[in-house]
């Protein structure tokens, strides 16, 4: 299972919560374990998981499209309800299979006309409909919100979006298992890359190269954060110019295996480095190293922050960086990042300085972008362990020479 209970009832009690309602994609595939890619197709797709304190039972509530999905691959929720208008006819040419009966059962069910409509009635169920309800924010439209509080005026809903990415922040076994198996599929499309690059072959054509292979391995590409030539000093547009020899690529790609995200930067060189390019390439190695060999529970991001950017700045003094990483999961970034020395990082996750726990995972990085020069960047994946910490990534971090 992907939901920790456990720790949701923790969350809940720490905010005199009774009960949460996701309503985000990735909330909802967190709390139902529903693992239809229909619920990223759509803008604001009206749907909600309601997680109630106490042991009492889950419900889902989707819309009436989304039945032919969990008649397949059913949530372990029991509680299912639909909504809104959904036409499916009924042939005769032959008996209608195991999975057309199950749609059909499902399908013939009462429905009403929207989400609060659904969603209301399952909190009144539970005997909530005073409770303090946390509510995941991030996709709940004015007008749908106003209509919950007039369906529930004795209901306090409290913004919960924040309240989701904390209890999601330690890793279940089975999200961590999602979380492996997404980085071996981007290490080996980045693998297929760096065997691709060579004089001539254009930006455009890497990134061909690592969308084929995370799809040949049941991956889905979501990231090219990576540029080539002269176009590597940072994330510009894709170039279409062939790469000669002394040019730089930085590699930053991010893939995800069952809505699961990976990220991993390597750099590679067209032939020979020169000097410069090898002595700002070891500074950026030697810092990120610093950094992940600190990681273990207990140590604040701040920490892993300083160590990074002082490794770096004894050679490179005039390097900065607003992050030196973040954590990973259903969402590319998430809370908390790798920041410190009193700064913030304001365009992403963000979360407080805390400690590291156990079964948290941690992506350090410390990309190089400087104009007239190049981009460079190595960036590794850890599991965070009693021990100390699993390296999801194993890629050689030496600067690849193509």
């Amino acid at each position: 299972m992907l939901l920790n209970r456990e720790r949701a009832e923790g969350v809940m009690g720490e905010h005199r919560l009774d009960a949460l309602i996701a309503t985000t994609p990735e909330n909802v595939i967190y709390v139902s374990n529903d693992d239809s890619d229909r619920l990223f197709f759509f803008i604001n797709m009206p749907v909600a998981a309601l997680l109630p304190r106490d042991g009492l039972e889950p419900c889902l509530v989707v819309p009436a499209t989304e039945l032919p999905y969990l008649a397949g691959a059913p949530s372990w929720i029991p509680d299912l309800r639909a909504f809104g208008t959904f036409y499916v006819t009924r042939g005769d040419t032959r008996p209608l299979n195991e999975l057309e009966q199950r749609l059909l059962a499902l399908m013939e069910r009462p429905r009403p006309a929207s989400l609060v409509e659904a969603l209301a009635d399952a909190v009144r169920g539970r005997g909530l409909e005073g409770g303090r309800l946390g509510l995941d924010e991030m996709n709940v439209p004015p007008r749908t919100r106003a209509a919950l509080v007039t369906a529930l005026p004795r209901a306090t809903f409290v913004d919960a979006f924040d309240l989701f990415r904390e209890i999601r922040i330690v890793k279940t076994a089975e999200e961590i298992e999602r979380l492996r198996r997404a980085a071996r599929i981007n290490q080996a499309a980045l693998q297929a890359v760096l065997a691709a690059a060579r004089v001539g072959v254009a930006d455009a054509d890497l990134r061909a190269t690592y969308f084929k292979a995370v799809t040949e391995l049941d991956g889905v590409p979501r990231m090219w954060g990576s540029s080539a030539g002269p176009r590597s000093s940072c994330f510009f547009s894709v170039g279409h110019e062939p790469l000669g020899r002394g040019d730089l690529i930085r590699l930053d790609v991010g893939c995800r295996y069952q809505h699961y995200f990976a990220d991993t930067a390597r750099t590679a060189v067209v032939g020979e480095p020169t000097r410069e390019q090898s002595q700002a390439y070891t500074a950026i190695r030697r810092g990120v190293q610093a950094a992940c060999e600190r990681v273990r529970p207990g140590i604040r991001v701040s920490d892993l922050y300083d160590v990074c950017m002082t490794e770096i700045r004894a050679s490179l003094r005039d390097f900065d960086r607003h992050h030196c990483g973040h954590s990973i999961g259903l969402e590319l970034y998430e809370p908390p990042m790798v920041v410190g020395g009193g700064r913030t990082s304001d365009i992403f996750a963000q979360g407080a300085d805390r400690a590291l726990e156990t079964g948290m995972l941690v992506n350090i990085e410390a990309p190089l972008y400087q104009l007239g020069f190049g981009g460079m960047n190595v960036e590794h994946t850890l599991l965070v362990t009693a021990p100390g910490a699993e390296w999801l990534t194993s890629l050689d971090r030496e600067l690849c020479v193509v």
